[in-house]
């Protein structure tokens, strides 16, 4: 990536050193609190479903597909506000439409989304390592979709092949846990574990 960005240009111009610096410390940063949020979501997910869990372990295959599952359930990062570059008319199902001028700032809730039934089905706040997902918000989508994605990704998969392969009878004790502090993202500080 830093590669890349150093043979970039913006507007024929190169990019400078703390325009590549900003976006190796975005990638950093960004992808520490929301790889430990998927980890640890996954270290919970996997102990209060030891059915998906065995799952995983009977048919590696599927954890590809249940890391999605995992970003969907977790979602590291709650949600993010924007501003609307146009007016913008939301009609929701069962309510009245709403208007949003241009300039308005909003609240994307990337959390609430992943667990619509509209999309997921009435079982969207149920873990099932084999369901198939069409989109998932997880990171955001169009213009600012996450850069980090396909490592977030692959970290999780590796992980969980690696957790499910050592210590296949693992627990964790979410009662005792803490979270970390902030207003969008959605990870524990501490989790205990338990290797069994």
């Amino acid at each position: 990536m830093i590669s890349t960005l150093v043979q970039a240009d913006m507007a024929g111009e190169p990019l400078g050193v703390e325009e590549i610096l900003g976006y190796a410390f975005v990638m950093i940063a960004g992808g520490n609190d929301t790889a430990t949020g998927l980890l640890a979501g996954a270290a919970e997910l996997l102990s209060e479903c030891p059915d998906q869990r065995r799952r995983l372990i009977d048919d590696p295959a599927l954890i590809p597909g249940a890391v999605d599952e995992i970003l969907r359930l977790t979602s590291p990062v709650q949600g993010l506000c924007r501003v609307t570059r146009r007016d913008v008319t939301v009609r929701p199902t069962d309510h009245e439409a709403v208007d949003f001028p241009t300039g308005t700032r909003v609240l994307l809730c990337y959390g609430a989304a992943n667990r619509d039934a509209r999309e997921f089905g009435p079982d969207a706040e149920a873990f099932d390592a084999g369901r198939r997902i069409k989109r998932l918000l997880t990171f955001s989508s169009g213009a600012h979709f996450c850069l980090g994605a396909a490592v977030a990704r692959l970290q999780g998969r590796v992980v969980i092949e690696e957790l499910l392969r050592r210590c296949p009878e693992f627990s964790v004790d979410p009662d005792a846990a803490t979270f970390a502090d902030g207003a969008f993202t959605r990870r524990y500080d501490t989790l205990p574990f338990r290797a069994a």
